[in-house]
């Protein structure tokens, strides 16, 4: 209802952006559909930017997913003690679901894994990049200020 129109999580200050930001990244690793709008559900939740979070969830894209899929599977391998490795692999629906279970959780748990350690980062990118611009365009006003003074100063 009205927590959606809440300004807050449409504006654009800095910590829900950077919000917006980690829950956006955490839920594209998640390997489940809908994870824009559970990433929305999520901004809500947290107060946090809205189209931050849904953008993020878009990281995981039809080009993305392999690779991101993969790097699960091996972190959650590599948690588990499992071997990473794929002796056999067919490209049907018959093998994937006879070996789902191989993969299951060594990729669910990879997911978490890299999904929360990514949207840690994502948080303090967001803040890091946004202190750098600010601070950057304070210099540059400080500057024109400065040169402003100079020439209104000479004769």
């Amino acid at each position: 209802g009205t927590a959606v129109f809440s300004p807050e999580l449409w504006h654009v200050p800095r910590r829900p952006v950077a919000g917006g930001a980690a829950v956006g990244v955490f839920w594209c690793f998640i390997p489940i559909p809908g994870q824009m709008f559970i990433g929305i559900l999520t901004a809500l939740a947290l107060r946090v930017n809205i189209p931050i979070a849904a953008a993020g969830a878009f990281i995981s894209n039809p080009v993305t997913s392999a690779p991101m899929m993969v790097a699960c599977w091996f972190t959650g391998s590599t948690l588990l003690g499992k071997p990473f490795k794929l002796e056999h692999f067919e490209w049907s629906f018959e093998w994937m679901m006879n070996t789902f279970r191989e993969f299951a959780l060594p990729i669910t748990l990879g997911a978490f894994v890299l999904g929360a350690i990514c949207s840690v980062i994502a948080y303090f990118a967001v803040h890091v990049i946004w202190t750098q611009q600010v601070r950057r365009r304070w210099r540059a006003r400080l500057a024109a200020r400065m040169a402003q003074e100079r020439s209104a100063a000479e004769p």
